[in-house]
């Protein structure tokens, strides 16, 4: 069965899907395959959902069986995946990861990197940080014993850096990577989310594959070409941790759809920085197709120039 602890309830949505409040919990009930069964939902920390025979008013307990197999017992358990699915699509809102370190960290790498985690295995609950198309991270859900002679569930982060580097009870040599170049961070509170953000850090940097950047405008939203036409410095709102002295590449979206302007940061805040325009390119210089095979597939928000594109660059723009 699924598992509830990745999900985290909207209140408002539930009370209006039918869910009453009683002191901390919100309760939901509903008969199930004609009324021959109930269902009952109860809401606090965690979902808890029980399935109750009519007649008897006791609790059907065989579909909680895996061994339970059978026809009448597979119509039961799927009227109620069935509710538990809908209340889940309409209630709940699905985080990546269980343990509340974990859920802290993944948003402080999307705060900083404008990175959120993929899931590019078929199965498993392991989720990749990547940047550039490289992984600087990857959150796994494991046990304990896989490190320590202990039991119980845990999280733990992968990230590049020799284990002779570090010096911590939380960080062992890789789970299932390289131990060599990489280590396992135990998410169970006992490595602050600071120290373990340096080391994140550390990770992230070897991914870096050079100092420009590129960033992407849309031709809908900010008239580039009337704002350049009018002053070589424009205000721009900050994307990414880009420093002063930068150069930035702007990407205009469709229908250009290619880096148009050179620019340099000439003056950054923690909210804005001042772009120098150092040149303008014609549409089809660098149009989409050509950065693509220079390894920039997607521009969404800011992000390092490849290095093959930072060369084809330097060789072609004389």
């Amino acid at each position: 069965m699924k598992d509830y602890r990745r999900y985290h309830c909207d209140e408002n949505k539930l009370i209006d899907y039918g869910f009453k409040k009683q002191g901390h919990n919100y309760i939901y009930k509903k008969d199930i395959l004609d009324g021959d069964f109930s269902i009952e939902v109860i809401i606090n920390d965690i979902l808890e959902a029980k399935v109750y025979d009519s007649d008897t008013d006791e609790e059907y307990t065989n579909i909680r069986l895996v061994g339970k197999q059978g026809k009448f017992v597979q119509k039961v358990r799927q009227a109620y995946e069935e509710c538990i699915e809908d209340i889940l699509t309409h209630c709940f809102v699905y985080d990546y990861f269980i343990f509340p370190q974990s859920k802290r960290l993944a948003h402080l790498i999307e705060e900083k990197y404008h990175v959120l985690p993929e899931h590019p295995f078929t199965n498993g609950d392991s989720f990749v940080f990547r940047n550039n198309d490289k992984w600087f991270g990857l959150i796994m859900h494991t046990d304990y014993s896989k490190f320590l002679d202990k039991q119980g569930e845990v999280e733990c982060l992968n990230i590049k850096a020799p284990i002779d580097t570090v010096d911590h009870p939380s960080i062992y040599p890789a789970f299932h990577m390289n131990k060599k170049h990489w280590i396992s961070i135990l998410l169970d509170e006992t490595l602050s989310d600071e120290d373990i953000m340096f080391l994140v850090d550390q990770s992230y940097q070897t991914t870096v594959i050079c100092e420009d950047w590129v960033i992407p405008a849309s031709p809908k939203r900010f008239d580039l070409i009337e704002s350049f036409s009018q002053s070589d410095t424009i205000r721009w709102h900050q994307k990414g941790n880009i420093h002063q002295g930068a150069i930035v590449y702007i990407y205009y979206g469709a229908p250009y759809s290619a880096i148009m302007y050179k620019c340099q940061v000439i003056k950054n805040d923690e909210t804005s920085m001042l772009l120098k325009r150092l040149k303008t390119y014609d549409p089809s210089f660098y149009p989409l197709e050509v950065l693509k095979k220079y390894q920039l597939r997607a521009i969404r928000s800011a992000r390092h120039i490849p290095k093959e594109l930072k060369e084809y660059i330097g060789n072609t723009d004389k």
